[in-house]
């Protein structure tokens, strides 16, 4: 999985689709609205990310990560500053864990039925 540190910003797609929805309902007063940036605030590694997919899973997975598996886009953050000006003060609510959460919620009862 590379060195783990590299670092990455999530956005659950429930805030996205309430930024499309304000986006359109901004039309009425504005002539434009976007483009603009979406995401969460800050930036986590992949190591957290992975980490708190296991925690959120129950299981006991264990970690195995591969330094030598280098990558060239070590870090990525959107600055929302334009979105969160152009739709009321818009932020994304939902956290990465909370994300996670209802994601492995949703696919454990597609399985399981």
């Amino acid at each position: 999985m590379g060195t783990q540190k590299e670092t990455r910003s999530y956005c659950f797609i429930d805030d996205v689709v309430e930024t499309i929805v304000r986006s359109v309902d901004a039309q009425h007063n504005l002539a434009i609205v976007g483009p603009f940036n979406l995401g969460a605030k800050g930036r986590v590694t992949i190591r957290e990310i992975v980490e708190t997919v296991v925690a959120v899973s129950g299981k006991e997975i264990p970690l195995e990560f591969d330094p030598s598996m280098q990558t060239t886009l070590w870090g990525q953050a959107a600055d929302t500053t334009l979105a969160r000006e152009l739709l009321n003060g818009w932020s994304p609510s939902v956290s990465l864990r909370e994300g996670l959460e209802k994601t492995c919620h949703h696919v454990m009862e597609r399985l399981i039925g």
